[in-house]
C-alpha cells in the first residue's frame, strides 16, 4: 500500500507555518542548517543572515564552532 504525503501538516510546513507549500532546509556556508523554508518565506527568512554566513565557510563567528558527530 502506498502511503499517502499529506502536503498540509505541520510536519510539512515551513517555520513560518506555510502548509502546501514544498518545503527545504538552508544551511550556511559551513553546512549547518539554519531553517526550514518555502518559496514564500525564503526570502525573508535568508535576509537576516549575513551574506557571508551563506557563502564564505571560513565566516567570523565570536563563539567556537565544532562539527558534530551524527
Amino acid at each position: 500500500m502506498k502511503k499517502k504525503v499529506d502536503h498540509g501538516s505541520t510536519e510539512n510546513s515551513c517555520e513560518y507555518g506555510h502548509v502546501h507549500e514544498e518545503t527545504w532546509w538552508e544551511f550556511d556556508a559551513r553546512g549547518i542548517p539554519l531553517c526550514k523554508v518555502c518559496d514564500n518565506c525564503q526570502d525573508e527568512r535568508l535576509g537576516g543572515y549575513r551574506p557571508d554566513v551563506l557563502e564564505d565557510p571560513s565566516y567570523w563567528s565570536d563563539e567556537p564552532i565544532e562539527a558534530e558527530n551524527y
